[in-house]
Order: structure tokens, then C-alpha cells, then sequence
């Protein structure tokens, strides 16, 4: 099990959801101990094409939902599909700046407790 799940929800946010990516890709060093899910709530604008062509693939899970669920279902779904110990979430519009985001996550995460423990998911 992955110690923190990350979802990403994004919707017809193409251009956002690209630097988002890619970001991803520059500054995550730590791909063991971290999952990042990509919940796309059925975008129309070529988020999906670019998804499934981007490299990301190799290192996150990507959902497709069948329809556009809204915001907070989409949250829930990710919640429900992480597999990590904790869950924080972002949006296609953010973006992970600095080298080693995720290290410094980890290395904080227990003692803050500023994401949600897997055990009250359920």
C-alpha cells in the first residue's frame, strides 16, 4: 500500500490539465510511496486523447468516468479508487512546484495529519 494517495480531478480543462502534468513529471522523485490518480469527469475538450497519450500513464491511474458527475462525486469516486494510508486531492488548475513536493509531503504527513486517514473512508 502506498503511504498517500494524490487525486486530481479535472473537467474540459485542457490547457491546465497539461501543465499539471507535466509538472508532475518534473518535481515528483518519489513515485514509490506516493499514487496519483487523474479523475477525468468526462471531458469534451481533448483531455481524454491527451491523457491517454501522455506518459503519465506509466506512473498514475488514470479514471474515466462515463459521464460528468460533478465536483464532489468525482472526489468521492478518487477517495473510494486511492489505495494509500492518506488522501489529499487537488484540481487540473494546480500545479506541484518544487523539486521533492512529495518528499516533503511524506516526510511531514504523520505529524501534521493534514489528509485523510484511509481508515475513515470507510
Amino acid at each position: 500500500m502506498k503511504l498517500l494517495s494524490m487525486p486530481f480531478i479535472s473537467y474540459n480543462s485542457l490547457p491546465t490539465l497539461r501543465l499539471l502534468i507535466r509538472s508532475l513529471l518534473d518535481n515528483t522523485i518519489n513515485w514509490n510511496d506516493i499514487e496519483i490518480l487523474i479523475v477525468d469527469n468526462h471531458s469534451t475538450d481533448g483531455s481524454v486523447d491527451f491523457l491517454k497519450k501522455s506518459e503519465i500513464n506509466k506512473y498514475c491511474k488514470i479514471i474515466y468516468l462515463d459521464k460528468n458527475y460533478g465536483l464532489w462525486p468525482a472526489i468521492n469516486i478518487s477517495i473510494v479508487e486511492s489505495s494509500g494510508e492518506y488522501v489529499g486531492y487537488g484540481f487540473s488548475d494546480d500545479m506541484v512546484m518544487g523539486y521533492m513536493w512529495d518528499k516533503i509531503i511524506l516526510d511531514h504527513l504523520a505529524e501534521y495529519k493534514f489528509f485523510v486517514p484511509r481508515r475513515a473512508r470507510k
